[in-house]
This record gives structure tokens, C-alpha cells and sequence, in this order.
């Protein structure tokens, strides 16, 4: 039997229903690249309805804002870890159950509450997986990660805010100024999931439209917009900014960025 469902893992895509027109990408998507995923899948939304073989949608009302949202879904779940995604966090790597019974073993036996899965600066070489430092810029987000439900459900009755960027203001101001490891959070630099981000701004980022389809799958935009060639050519130099440029330099260089209009900046 599969480690991973014998220690309480579920798959948690958080989702409302203005982003429907993505779940079917999405979940087809997953399919592909997880075809044996042995773990539960939920779908976190409002009020639509969407059927898909082993997705659990949980409708959540009315919508208030994302922490309402998020805290009525995690006190749906039992499970004690969840790999948190959003609805355009898209996979684009075969994924291997054997290294998330590995994750999952090394959570167990270190008591890690948050393990995260997107990559950081990719120029450095770094192990497998490194202790998250307080100087480290967002700290903890909601990038994809494995987080231990019960926490993540404390941060954000703790927090009681009202949009995502209020969970990673948060953290960032919480260790402001820190130069220690952040005890429990732990960040993988494998990039297991092939991460593409798939949104920004409401927009289909081109750049991964045009990924997916020189892997021989066709992204179809439907009734999206796309983000057009120069915003892209923006959002790859903003990107690069945030993830090569050193901090004692970077908020300058922001500043310099912001005045040129390249603005898809954190």
C-alpha cells in the first residue's frame, strides 16, 4: 500500500468559482502527469458544481473572501498533510509517489509543518532539501508546499485576514530582520512538480501556454485573455529579478524596474 495514504495526505487545490474556466486544465493535467495518484483530491470553490473522476469538491457558499474560504475547506478534511495548490498551479512533471513517502516520513520524524515544493534560486547548488532561514525573502508563502492541515488552519484563524498576500505579508514581518533557520519549515529544490504557473492577473501567461505546447499539449485559452508578448517579456524579467538579484541590491533595482513599468514584482 501506498505510504503516502497510510500517513494522511490529500491533494488540496484552492480554487473559487470565477476560475472554473481552469479546472478542467488543471485536472487534466494532473492526470497526465499523476496517473497513479493514490491520494484524495480536493477541489476548494463556492457554489458551482464540477465533476471529475477522483475529485471531492468542497463548496464553501457564498463567497466572502479566501480566508473564509480556505478555514470552511480545512476543517472539512481530516487529513493531517495537504499539498496546497491553486487552480493554476499546473503540473508538467511525471510524478514519482515514492518521493512524497519520503517527504511525508521526513515531516513525521522532524515535526516540519511546512515543506515547500516550488523552487527558489536555481542557481545555487543546494541538497535535496534545505531548512528555510528568517532572512530567506517570503519565507513562507503559498507557493505549492506540504503543509500540515492543522497548522496551516491555526496560521490563518491566527492571521484572520482576507486575501492570499495577507498569509505571505505575514511571514515576511514575522521574520523581518531574522537570521536563524525557521524551525519546521524545510524547502525542496528538486522542482518534483515541474511547477508552471499558469495566471497572472487574470491573464494566461503565455510563455506557459507556449511550454505545454512544445510538449505536444494545447492549452486552450477559452474566454481568458492572454497576456500579451511584451507583458510576458516583462514577467520573465521581473521573475529574474526576484530570484537571481541579491536583496541588498534588489530594492533598488525594483525601483528602477517599477519606473520602466516592468511592475510584476512582489
Amino acid at each position: 500500500m501506498n505510504i503516502a495514504v497510510d500517513r494522511n495526505l490529500a491533494m488540496y487545490v484552492s480554487s473559487y468559482d470565477g476560475c472554473s474556466d481552469l479546472w478542467e486544465t488543471y485536472f487534466s493535467l494532473l492526470d497526465k502527469f499523476w496517473p497513479d495518484c493514490g491520494i484524495p483530491i480536493y477541489l476548494v470553490n463556492n457554489e458551482k458544481e464540477f465533476a471529475y473522476k477522483r475529485v471531492k469538491v468542497i463548496n464553501t457558499g457564498k463567497e466572502v473572501d479566501w480566508f473564509n474560504r480556505n478555514i470552511n475547506a480545512l476543517n472539512q478534511i481530516n487529513e493531517k498533510y495537504i499539498i496546497f495548490m491553486l487552480e493554476d498551479y499546473f503540473i508538467s512533471k511525471m510524478i514519482n509517489n515514492a518521493d512524497f513517502d519520503e517527504i511525508i516520513s521526513f515531516m513525521e520524524d522532524n515535526g516540519v509543518y511546512y515543506y515547500q515544493l516550488s523552487v527558489g534560486n536555481t542557481k545555487l547548488k543546494l541538497p535535496q532539501r534545505v531548512n528555510v532561514t528568517a532572512k530567506t525573502n517570503y519565507p513562507i508563502s503559498l507557493q505549492p508546499a506540504i503543509w500540515n492541515r492543522e497548522v496551516f488552519l491555526g496560521i490563518l484563524k491566527e492571521i484572520n485576514g482576507k486575501t492570499p498576500w495577507d498569509v505571505e505579508n505575514y511571514f515576511t514581518q514575522k521574520y523581518k530582520g531574522g537570521k536563524g533557520l525557521i524551525e519546521g519549515a524545510f524547502h525542496d529544490t528538486r522542482d518534483l512538480l515541474g511547477y508552471k504557473n499558469g495566471v497572472l492577473r487574470g491573464k494566461w501567461i503565455l510563455d506557459t501556454i507556449k511550454y505545454y505546447k512544445r510538449l505536444g499539449i494545447e492549452i486552450g485559452a477559452g474566454s481568458r485573455e492572454v497576456m500579451s508578448g511584451m507583458k510576458c517579456f516583462k514577467y520573465r524579467i521581473a521573475a529574474f529579478t526576484n530570484q537571481h538579484i541579491p536583496n541588498c541590491i534588489k530594492t533598488v533595482v525594483k525601483k528602477i524596474l517599477k519606473l520602466l513599468h516592468f511592475d510584476y514584482l512582489k
